[in-house]
């Protein structure tokens, strides 16, 4: 099999929880650590590179399958992350965040390329079957969308969120190789591929670190002034403070106001992925607002809901967090930023399931 080196949409978006090949997954290795898990348990390794793509590394010199697992070599070439690099003794320029880790003050943060520095692409041939949750085509909560899409007139897409939607951590929005476009990008490029249709306007006027009661705040000219046909919400990362309740209250308003001045705007809801639990002060309550939003959407016409919260949690019980985050506490990298536009485009145009 001929294995890109660039970033290819296509082959970027084939769903997670399909097919047998899984291309570019990124893994890290932590101290001492030679062995990791990959999502699934591979049968054959077909190809192993830098993040960046720019390296391949060699088989029986820097790595081995093992039981499943990707194992480095000792004298091998694959980065290691040393646990003084990660969890640094002091913090005198201020730039990282407390340890959740007992024995550790510190643990890494940053926006820069340092981490994908240190994470290695692995792609692989498995025969397990995917045994988390799928997303679900919704075509009766997006078929106006994907109508008007269809007609071939202009069309908005609008994303509204917090930092993770406005695309951080992805390489395109740091700006190394393979430059892989934010999930919000990859999305409308796919959906105007789909529909054949080249003018679905993309806007996002998500902000980073913001919260629901600033959604709430900032839905006018965020959000209602702009009438998109499809609104893209995805609040929760910064809401871990809030109980389920008040959470509830904020988005729930919010959706309110945009179906009733916007009537013929279709909702995507979005749950939120989860923090890192190694980072102090940032896991919350967040596993709670999936159940609450999909509860609310579940009766209402052109609501409709993408389970992020459950697909993070299912890959994080193989996976550690620093093997696929672009940012060590929230931010996805580019592999996790392909599921989230896989999931969204499973729920609203059908993508890889079976339609």
């Amino acid at each position: 099999m001929k294995i890109t080196r660039k970033y290819d949409e296509a082959a970027y978006l084939a769903p997670y929880w399909n097919g047998d090949v899984v291309l570019h997954e990124s893994v890290m290795f932590l101290g001492d650590e030679r062995r990791v898990k990959l999502m699934y348990p591979a049968d054959e390794i077909l190809g192993v590179f830098s993040a960046d793509l720019s390296v391949e590394y060699r088989e029986g010199v820097d790595y081995e399958l093992e039981d499943g697992c990707f194992v480095r070599l000792e004298g091998g070439s694959i980065p290691v992350t040393t646990l003084e690099e990660y969890f640094p003794e002091s913090n005198d320029e201020k730039k990282y965040f407390g340890s959740a880790v007992e024995g550790h003050k510190y643990i890494w943060f940053g926006k820069s390329a340092w981490l994908y520095e240190r994470q290695t692409a692995v792609t692989y041939r498995h025969s397990a079957k995917w045994d988390g949750p799928v997303p679900e085509h919704q075509p009766d909560k997006f078929a106006r969308f994907m109508a008007k899409c269809r007609a071939g007139g202009e069309v908005t897409a609008l994303f509204y969120g917090d930092s993770i939607t406005t695309g951080c951590n992805t390489t395109g929005m740091t700006g190394v190789p393979p430059y892989t476009p934010t999930w919000c990008e990859m999305v409308v490029s796919a959906l105007g591929k789909i529909t054949g249709n080249g003018k679905i306007k993309y806007v996002n006027t998500a902000v980073g670190g913001r919260d629901s009661r600033w959604g709430l705040a900032e839905l006018q000219t965020r959000v209602l002034d702009h009438k998109p046909d499809l609104l893209i919400h995805a609040f929760g990362m910064n809401d871990g403070g809030k109980p389920g309740e008040e959470y509830m209250e904020l988005n729930r308003e919010m959706i309110d106001k945009v179906r009733a001045e916007l009537p013929g705007c279709d909702i995507c809801l979005v749950s939120t992925t989860l923090p890192h639990w190694r980072v102090a002060g940032f896991f919350g309550h967040q596993p709670e607002f999936e159940p609450l939003l999909a509860a609310y959407a579940e009766p209402l016409p052109n609501v409709g809901i993408v389970p992020m919260t459950s697909l993070h949690a299912h890959i994080l019980k193989r996976k550690e967090f620093y093997s696929f985050t672009g940012n060590n506490v929230n931010h996805p990298n580019d592999f996790q930023a392909r599921l989230y536009a896989q999931a969204i485009l499973a729920a609203v145009a059908g993508v890889g399931t079976g339609v």
